[in-house]
């Protein structure tokens, strides 16, 4: 998400901004300190045209085509939430069945990394929180580097908060539905620290690896998820002790869902932090497996 420019007022931003949702790019108008509104927009891929017509709009704010998106874009959000609501309600039952030997509750770290995701989701529809996204992207400044300038001048949260940023309903969804199945269980059995350790790591492999290979412009609890799935997986090959149920039907759904993203035909997907995720989880997996074994 990136700064195209600022407007005098919320009319012309509110205006400027519905014009550029009728011509399918994705933009948000936050107030900023000197009552100014600023315009950003969350592809990177549309910012250049993005700030094409930001100049254009500047030169003749008062140009009846502007007006006229109004109407185009509140269709076109009713119908991306109409398309949501359709796709919820087709989703499949795909409750893991995780805890049939052993109460398998959600503890507090699973909860509490529930609520801030949701929070932090909710937040781009209220006036004035909006900035929560760009201060928990890992960087608001393209390049690459080990390190993004922000985390280099102190601000290290940026390291691990791209894991609460979701930008659509159905994604967000996706993720706590599997965080609270996998994290769940985890925490149920081997405890609140185990997974909130497993979480910190997870997050700041992915994250990492995403920014390195892709840049700074993701977001998503899906790397932390991936690595959890990983290490549920081979704790129940080789770890016959721990009570983790994961069927083959939901096994299949998440590596079948990890190489669809790969090609390219879910659109912009942060296939990275998946990947480091998921290998982080496996090696953990195994490793726990391994100290099982030597204990037996």
């Amino acid at each position: 998400m990136r700064n195209i420019g600022s407007l005098k007022n919320e009319n012309e931003a509110l205006t400027f901004c519905d014009y550029l949702y009728g011509r399918e790019i994705r933009c948000e108008a936050e107030q900023a300190s000197d009552g100014t509104w600023n315009i950003w927009v969350y592809e990177e891929g549309q910012v250049g045209e993005g700030a094409e017509e930001f100049d254009k709009f500047i030169a003749a704010p008062d140009d009846p085509q502007y007006r006229a998106h109004k109407g185009l874009a509140t269709k076109r959000r009713e119908e991306e939430e109409r398309q949501a609501e359709e796709a919820q309600a087709k989703i499949v039952d795909m409750r893991l069945k995780l805890g049939s030997r052993a109460n398998m509750g959600a503890g507090a770290v699973t909860i509490g990394l529930i609520m801030v995701s949701v929070v932090v989701y909710l937040s781009q529809y209220i006036p004035g929180t909006k900035g929560l996204y760009g201060l928990f992207l890992i960087s608001n400044v393209p390049g690459s580097g080990l390190l993004s300038p922000e985390v280099l001048q102190g601000q290290v949260w940026r390291l691990f908060t791209p894991i609460f940023l979701h930008l659509s309903l159905m994604h967000i969804l996706f993720n706590l539905m599997w965080l609270h199945a996998l994290g769940g269980g985890i925490e149920s059995h081997d405890g609140s620290r185990r997974l909130g350790l497993m979480v910190l790591f997870m997050a700041l492999s992915s994250n990492l690896l995403q920014y390195w290979m892709a840049g700074g412009n993701f977001g998503g609890m899906s790397g932390v998820v991936y690595g959890l799935f990983g290490y549920t997986i081979i704790r129940m090959k080789y770890d016959p002790t721990v009570p983790y149920e994961l069927d083959r039907f939901n096994t299949v759904l998440m590596i079948g869902w990890f190489f669809l993203c790969w090609t390219g035909w879910m659109g912009p997907i942060a296939n990275w932090a998946h990947t480091g995720g998921f290998l982080l989880g496996l090696a953990w997996g195994a490793w726990d497996s391994r100290l099982w074994r030597k204990t037996r």
